[in-house]
């Protein structure tokens, strides 16, 4: 049975809450009307979902695309389901079977809780998983939607030092700054971290922001006392036994009041100029997908002059552009040189998804700072960083040479999978894309068998 709708009021309510925000497009105020907050600029409607608002700049394109990658996330746990009910009755051992029916019971368990948890965000289900990997939701399953799925176990569930090793590293870069004021978590995802902070007693209020609706979901829930049931797939299990296992999730203790969520997009942040005392950073400034510098920009702008910037996490940037792949040095040169002078800057290890289930478990070097703001570059960045013709959806596409090297490849591939008809062999398959393409029989062949045999190994063949 899917768990009851949590009740939010050790949370702070939304029209409580109200007054500490503001449109990210234009800076305007809200005002809240049914179950939306609407700016009074532009008349822009921002949707509550399960009481948390929605506040990034375009919120329905943002919130569509979350519901396709939803539908193509339970489409391919139901396509999986489907494998393993046929995996089981072709399993020769009776341990295999027990491990699979194992697998099978908790995957049915974690797509029915999917499906509840999301239902704020109205699924429609229309998409299956061939349609879903089409369209570029190409899982397996621990991406998007549930690539810090670990972390919200490891955050409520599980007993490890991570969690205090995190905080204290965190209060030593912190060296004795004692109050933290209106406090903004960026990227707070299983919000372990803004709790601890919170219930110290540091901060006047707590903003944990987000844009993953499965984490922040699951997460309100939790914040809002309900024990949640949530399924671990160990990636290195012990033994059979440690295959998967549910965890019971939930709060040491109730949060303390002014304790509030909202999903927004770091970039465009839903505060006005100069209004926060504190931005919270945590494992969140090298997986995101602009230079660190727009990001610098837009706490800038937030924070109040003197305000604190605290950081703790990984430095392992991976741009497409390597002159953005920076070093420690070379981040904090571009810290200080947009409005900030450096107060503290540690580096230590921490223990990193560590379970009793797992083989696997590492440690990971965390580096912690507190960062001062000293100077103002206020900066709003357009509210869609996109390219034009992504942002107007009628406008012509530029046949880039991307995209045309992509249609060839595309070609050949779409080719190659319809000569698959049940009757022809890899060497008949090879002869026709010689004769279409005119490659060497030989490279053909071993083209089409690399092909087909990545298709197999996905589960597409």
């Amino acid at each position: 049975m899917p768990p009851s709708r949590p009740s939010s009021s050790s949370l702070s309510s939304s029209l409580a809450s109200l007054a500490l925000f503001t449109s990210p497009i234009v800076g305007g105020a809200l005002k809240e009307s049914g179950a939306y907050w609407v700016c009074e600029k532009t008349g822009t409607k921002f949707p509550l979902l399960d009481g948390v608002p929605w506040l990034t700049p375009d919120p329905q394109r943002a919130i569509a695309d979350w519901q396709n990658r939803a539908e193509a996330l339970i489409a391919h746990f139901a396509d999986q389901i489907a494998i393993m009910k046929d995996d089981l009755s072709r399993c020769p051992s009776e341990l295999g079977r027990q491990r699979i029916k194992k697998l099978r019971t908790l995957t049915i368990q974690h797509i029915e809780f999917l499906k509840d948890v999301l239902a704020p965000l109205k699924l429609k289900g229309k998409l299956n998983a061939p349609q879903a990997a089409a369209f570029g939701y190409r899982l397996p399953a621990n991406q998007g939607l549930l690539g810090y799925f670990q972390n919200l176990i490891r955050d409520w569930s599980l007993e490890t030092d991570e969690n205090d090793a995190q905080w204290a590293a965190l209060r030593e870069a912190m060296n004795g700054l004692e109050q933290l004021g209106r406090l903004a978590v960026l990227g707070s995802g299983g919000s372990r971290l803004a709790y601890d902070l919170h219930q110290s007693g540091v901060s006047s209020e707590t903003i944990a922001l987000d844009i993953n609706p499965v984490l922040f979901l699951t997460t309100r829930r939790i914040l809002s006392g309900q024990a949640v049931s949530l399924v671990e797939f160990t990636v290195a299990p012990k033994n059979l036994e440690a295959t998967a296992a549910t965890r019971l999730c939930q709060v040491p203790e109730p949060v303390k009041p002014g304790f509030m969520q909202a999903f927004a997009d770091c970039y465009h942040l839903p505060f006005t100029d100069e209004s926060v005392d504190t931005v919270l950073t945590p494992w969140l400034i090298d997986i995101l997908p602009q230079p660190l510098e727009v990001l610098v920009g837009e706490i800038n702008r937030v924070l109040k002059p003197g305000g604190q910037w605290l950081n703790t996490g990984s430095l392992n940037f991976q741009l497409s552009d390597l002159t953005k792949c920076y070093s420690l040095e070379e981040t904090r040169e571009v810290i200080e040189g947009l409005g900030f002078r450096m107060e503290a800057l540690v580096q230590s290890e921490i223990p990193y998804l560590r379970s009793e289930l797992s083989a696997h478990g590492r440690l990971e070097t965390v580096t912690t700072f507190r960062a001062k703001k000293v100077a103002s570059r206020p900066t709003r960045p357009h509210p869609d960083s996109r390219s034009e013709w992504l942002r107007d959806t009628s406008m012509p596409i530029p046949a880039s040479q991307v995209v045309q090297a992509s249609r060839v490849i595309f070609d050949v591939q779409a080719y190659v999978l319809a000569q698959v008809d049940g009757s022809r062999s890899i060497d008949a398959i090879a002869l026709l894309v010689s004769q279409r393409y005119g490659l060497a029989e030989d490279n053909a062949r071993e083209a089409v068998a690399n092909f087909l045999a990545r298709n197999a190994d996905d589960g597409r063949v």
